[in-house]
């Protein structure tokens, strides 16, 4: 977990990071909510922040039985990314357990809107 000290502590390393918005996806049987605590650290550190709710999690209400497959499932995120403007910004990715599936796939699918993706266990 990042604390307010750790960010400040690495204030040359964030300084030198180019890309500033990250979106970050949460694990099995979470939701966005579960991030809370990171998005404000990273928020008061200058980052925009973007914590997406897989379909049938958190407030994504969908009868989480009727998902039959992971394009389904990772459909909250692909959309977010598709939205984001062609040639803008790219993003950061991070996803925990099952949301880190989910990052890897859409760094696949869309090179161009993402600069690094992370995977915590």
């Amino acid at each position: 977990m990042l604390s307010n000290m750790f960010l400040t502590s690495q204030g040359t390393i964030l300084e030198s990071l180019e890309i500033r918005h990250f979106v970050v996806v949460h694990g099995g049987s979470f939701g966005a909510w579960c991030w809370y605590k990171t998005t404000i650290l990273l928020k008061e550190t200058g980052y925009q922040v973007d914590a997406i709710d897989l379909t049938g999690s958190g407030a994504h209400y969908f009868d989480f039985n009727n998902i039959t497959t992971f394009s389904e499932y990772v459909k909250p995120l692909t959309n977010f990314i598709e939205n984001l403007s062609d040639g803008g910004i790219k993003v950061i990715l991070v996803g925990h357990d099952i949301g880190g599936d989910c990052v890897s796939s859409e760094m696949e699918l869309h090179r161009s809107k993402v600069s690094k993706a992370i995977s915590l266990l």
